[in-house]
């Protein structure tokens, strides 16, 4: 009698358990567009990412994305100049501003894992993720700059410049919160913000909107 009560117990719990976790779809894609900030020198930058998730449970989800960044800023110089007199009294001051550009772009591979401390209930899931990054930043950029003569100024304007590059691969970590809403089913839309600190002292925090399908 013990036998077939606690038979009966189990077969309940399974079915209870069993209608109320369906098959569940495991596997999704997502797609997100955004813009950060990266630390070292305050550029804004454009982001692209596409992001893989495979879901453990209704807790536990793991992620694997690929990202690429791109910067397009400038660098403002301010030139003083002064002329003097004999007695070293200024009798003419002008102030130029100068706008350098700033160009740089970066690729990353995460790979995450995400907590659903409200369990995802398939249709909506707010879930807090941590993980490793690597990146790799280029940047190009004005190192220096001198003025152009008068009479060569018509062909090569008021400036030489000259132009430096730097390449730098880092390791780093990722800090997530993300929220995600589910409709039809199928189809996933939602928020996040991010922050990655990296070893070399780089650091990129943004935030993005992500479009994703359930598989």
């Amino acid at each position: 009698m013990k036998k077939l009560s606690l038979f009966i117990l189990l077969t309940v719990f399974v079915n209870s358990y069993a209608q109320e976790e369906p098959a569940r779809k495991k596997f999704d894609i997502r797609f997100g567009l955004g813009w950060s900030l990266l630390g070292t020198g305050d550029l804004g930058a454009f982001n692209f990412e596409n992001e893989f998730n495979f879901r453990f449970s209704r807790y536990f989800t793991a992620s694997a994305s690929f990202s690429f960044g791109r910067v397009t800023s400038e660098r403002e110089d301010v030139i003083i100049a002064n002329l003097v007199d004999d007695s070293g009294n200024i009798v003419y001051s002008s102030t130029e501003i100068l706008n350098w550009p700033h160009y740089g772009s970066f690729l990353q591979g995460n790979i995450n894992i995400f907590i659903s401390p409200f369990r995802n209930n398939r249709f909506n899931d707010f879930r807090i993720g941590a993980g490793i990054s690597v990146y790799n930043m280029s940047e190009a950029y004005v190192q220096g700059y001198s003025s152009v003569p008068d009479e060569w100024r018509p062909v090569y304007g008021d400036y030489f410049v000259t132009w430096d590059d730097d390449k730098r691969t880092s390791l780093g970590w990722n800090l997530i919160i993300e929220d995600t809403f589910i409709f039809k089913e199928k189809f996933l839309i939602g928020v996040k913000a991010f922050t990655q600190p990296y070893i070399n002292g780089d650091i990129n925090s943004g935030f993005m909107g992500k479009l994703g399908y359930v598989f």
